[in-house]
């Protein structure tokens, strides 16, 4: 048992270790990385399985990487609360490989993701992650849009409105429109303001916004907001030409 326990604690702090390092990777890996990471996760999945008696066969493995056959005398079981808590911290660093984008999420991660819109117990900057999961797979619902929108209008970090909208953009909600429209009349950040403007895109062509987007790119006091609006003016006067 001795062997075993020590065992897991390698594994464990394998585990851990790349944990750390996936925290500080960048929100946008090379595919590389991707790879690489990936099969890092095969690998200490291959190991738990090997802990828990299972026996492995190079022929068979069908990941792509050779992994020597292991002799039945050197397995040994282990405990389930050590099973539990291995599986457990695996788990924890797929979810954090999700998160920054280098996996795609399972259908249980989507679960999660949408179980964290709704869950008011949930911080807005967690909500925004699960956002941010579901919009990756195009996943994100009118009811997530709305339930999101609750959350601008409950918050007074203009970071966390921003990201909402960034997060919302391309989606045609009809309560989008009107969070977005107020949004770019009247919040005193521009950040805000300007992603406000880019998530209006999605209503487009419409008179009345085309009306307000020339407004907007004339008076607000802000050069990207300006920049903004003029942007999807250019847009959409291309295409209505065409």
């Amino acid at each position: 048992m001795k062997n075993v326990v020590t065992s897991l604690l390698a594994v464990a702090a394998l585990v851990v270790s790349i944990a750390a390092l996936l925290i500080s990777m960048p929100q946008t890996p090379e595919d590389a990385s991707r790879t690489t990471s990936q099969e890092r996760i095969e690998e200490l999945e291959r190991e738990i399985a090997h802990l828990k008696g299972t026996v492995y066969n190079a022929s068979l493995d069908d990941s792509g990487i050779s992994t020597p056959p292991v002799e039945q005398a050197e397995v040994a079981s282990i405990t389930a609360s050590e099973q539990e808590r291995l599986n457990h911290t695996l788990e924890t660093m797929r979810w954090t490989m999700t998160v920054r984008g280098i996996m795609q999420p399972t259908k249980e991660h989507l679960k999660r993701a949408n179980e964290m819109i709704f869950d008011d117990s949930v911080s807005a900057k967690r909500k925004l992650v699960a956002l941010r999961i579901l919009q990756g797979c195009n996943k994100r619902t009118d009811e997530v849009a709305r339930k999101m929108i609750d959350v601008f209008y409950q918050t007074s970090d203009f970071d966390i409105q921003a990201e909402i909208l960034n997060h919302l953009d391309d989606m045609d909600t009809p309560e989008l429109a009107t969070v977005s429209l107020e949004a770019s009349s009247s919040s005193p950040n521009a950040r805000v303001r300007k992603e406000a403007i880019d998530t209006l895109s999605a209503f487009l062509p419409d008179p009345e916004l085309f009306n307000w987007l020339r407004q907007v790119a004339a008076s607000d006091p802000d050069k990207d907001v300006k920049r903004e609006a003029e942007r999807l003016l250019r847009k959409f006067d291309t295409l209505a030409a065409n």
